[in-house]
């Protein structure tokens, strides 16, 4: 019976925690960004560069609804843009020299963004397997720490002849009390 049980268990974690093999369909492109340039401005040619990189990344992010992926500057170079060239400086009101501006394309030679939504797919199994697994490990262990004040329980009251049976009962109440609380605080709390 107890192998029964184990076997039941195991076939349970396994089936509720394994990654699941289903993948995702084809994406396809929002047009908006397609065919789109953007542009950066600052007091330099190099702050320019910055922040229209930070500003492409901004609109990937929005415009493909990134949830997981975080896009960084290094992939965009290789992958997003092309090098970029000059905007117009602009000039402004109280400051002497005009801003600079820096102009770059989004790439249409290559399917960029597949491999955008196929990352950011992938982070978010990945973090939605490590708090399955989170949430597991920690039934698990309460589970574990009930059964364990049961089988105390039983022993101690069989070693005892049942002489501090009313005691045990009132310590495993109490346990069981105590798990319950951390769960109900663990749940609250939001973690």
């Amino acid at each position: 019976m107890r192998i029964l049980l184990a076997l039941a268990g195991s076939i349970s974690m396994w089936f509720f925690c394994a990654p699941s093999c289903a993948q995702p369909k084809e994406v396809v492109f929002p047009k908006a960004l397609l065919p789109g340039t953007v542009t950066g401005h600052g007091e330099t040619v190099e702050l320019a560069k910055k922040a229209a990189k930070n500003k492409a990344i901004g609109e990937i992010t929005r415009g493909l609804k990134l949830q997981a992926f975080v896009l960084t500057e290094t992939y965009l170079d290789k992958q997003v843009v092309d090098e970029g060239q000059p905007g117009k400086d602009v000039a402004v009101d109280n400051i002497l020299a005009p801003f600079k501006a820096w102009e770059f394309t989004f790439r249409s030679d290559k399917p960029w963004w597949t491999d955008v939504i196929r990352r950011d797919h992938d982070a978010q199994r990945k973090l939605r397997t490590d708090d399955r697994l989170t949430w597991t490990a920690r039934a698990v262990l309460g589970l574990s720490i009930l059964l364990l004040a049961g089988v105390g329980y039983v022993r101690l009251d069989e070693y005892t002849q049942g002489r501090y049976t009313t005691w045990l009962r009132l310590a495993g109440v109490s346990v069981a009390t105590t798990a319950l609380a951390g769960t109900w605080w663990y749940v609250v709390s939001g973690q």
